[in-house]
């Protein structure tokens, strides 16, 4: 199994710090030129209503900013800064952008010709899914997330799914892993969920 390099290092110096983490780690040795690259800072959420955090919930827009400079020193042109923000009503998009321009994105486009996108305003295409997951719909269980209610997959679901996943050898290996530490949290904190676990998967656990 081909082992994945990950680096760590403590953010001290803008450019220089995450310049360090991508060569430790080699992040961008095999990109090419022309290579065309999104950038996903993980906005989870966002709200107009109180002053959001900036840094702690969200990638920082100075770590995004260091990336792009990367990636400019490398040639590289054509770059988007890509997210989809859960808002309470699904048309809104005035939220994502006020989140956009509150974070300094429509500056990094005005000064690296970058772009920046809302994947909620693309047009999306229907594709077929794994059936099996239509049958988690009728067991969801509703939690209250960040004031919304929301459904969510039963605990022995999401095992299931991430037993369904790891057992996909068509996945990337550093997926499958990722998959299997996800199966061993879950099995830590619900023991109970151990006896549904395959000997495959069992004997990797021990």
């Amino acid at each position: 199994m081909n082992k994945s390099i990950v680096s760590i290092v403590r953010y001290e110096e803008p450019f220089e710090s995450v310049r360090k983490a991508v060569e430790l780690s080699r992040g961008l040795d095999q990109l090419p030129a022309n290579a065309r690259v999104f950038i996903k800072p993980n906005i989870v959420f966002w709200t107009k209503k109180v002053a959001f955090p900036k840094w702690g919930a969200i990638t920082t827009t100075r770590m995004v900013q260091d990336m792009v400079v990367l990636l400019k020193e490398r040639g590289i042109d054509d770059i988007t800064i890509g997210e989809g923000i859960v808002t309470k009503k699904t048309k809104d998009i005035e939220t994502p952008a006020h989140a956009f321009e509150t974070l300094g994105y429509n500056e990094l486009k005005r000064r690296y010709g970058v772009k920046s996108i809302n994947v909620f305003e693309r047009p999306f295409e229907e594709v077929d899914k794994d059936p099996r997951y239509q049958e988690f719909i009728p067991r969801a269980e509703v939690y209250t997330v960040l004031g919304y209610e929301l459904c969510v997959a039963s605990i022995k679901d999401v095992l299931a799914g991430k037993m369904w996943a790891y057992s996909d050898k068509t996945r990337r290996a550093s997926k499958r892993q990722k998959d299997l530490a996800d199966i061993m949290r879950l099995a830590e904190t619900h023991p109970e969920l151990l006896e549904s676990l395959p000997n495959e998967i069992r004997t990797l656990l021990d």
